[in-house]
């Protein structure tokens, strides 16, 4: 099995991803409250911006494949898959010390983009970089740990502050990208594909 130990590292950035779609629940109460010291923005939020801040999201992972797709084919797996987790670390950073509705706009909709572009690179990623013998259990891990992204903001959301919970979430692309910067490989496949071949075989020698 190639890298084993490296491809459990995209679970990281697979629920980074899914952080985004379940973000607002905890968020929601805070950015309607009148009290200064749960709400960051100066007023509580309207309708209409509770609106955009709940659908930038989607926007953004509507055009993310398109871009994550492009990097993949022309730059390779490993570094659209480190571009993904850039936007994640600026949306949750920017939205940790937001106090203006329209950086969360901006947040939400950044966040989109990599979400949508997680869901086109990484199952590709999983998929070149396993034996067809482990193909299947290390694709299923995506779905649970997409799963624990969904679970974490409502885990932790209620019980801390706009900072800290931006915070804590910015931990997990964070740490994503570092570690995959120093030990996450190109695909065999993009490498052939590439005409790559020794780097490849160096690769695949690992197994």
């Amino acid at each position: 099995m190639i890298y084993r130990h490296r491809v459990s590292l995209i679970d990281l950035l697979a629920t980074s991803g899914d952080l985004t779609l379940s973000w607002t629940s905890p968020v929601y109460p805070k950015l309607y409250s009148n009290d200064s010291s749960i709400n960051p923005l100066p007023r509580p939020i309207t309708e209409d911006e509770d609106g955009w801040i709940g659908s930038l999201v989607m926007i953004g992972a509507m055009t993310g494949p398109f871009a994550a797709g492009f990097i993949s084919e022309k730059y390779g797996r490993r570094i659209a898959l480190l571009c993904l987790a850039i936007p994640h670390m600026v949306s949750l950073f920017t939205m940790a010390f937001a106090h203006n509705v329209y950086l969360f706009y901006f947040g939400r909709l950044f966040a989109g983009l990599s979400t949508g572009g997680g869901y086109t690179v990484l199952p590709v990623y999983i998929a070149e970089i396993s034996q067809d013998s482990t193909r299947g259990p290390y694709t299923q891990t995506l779905n649970v740990f997409w799963a624990l992204g969904n679970f974490l903001p409502y885990a932790i959301g209620p019980y801390l502050s706009m900072i800290w919970f931006n915070l804590i979430l910015a931990c997990l692309p964070t740490i994503f990208f570092v570690l995959f910067l120093i030990l996450g490989p190109e695909t065999p496949y993009y490498l052939v594909m590439r005409k790559k071949d020794k780097r490849s075989r160096k690769i695949i020698d690992v197994t």
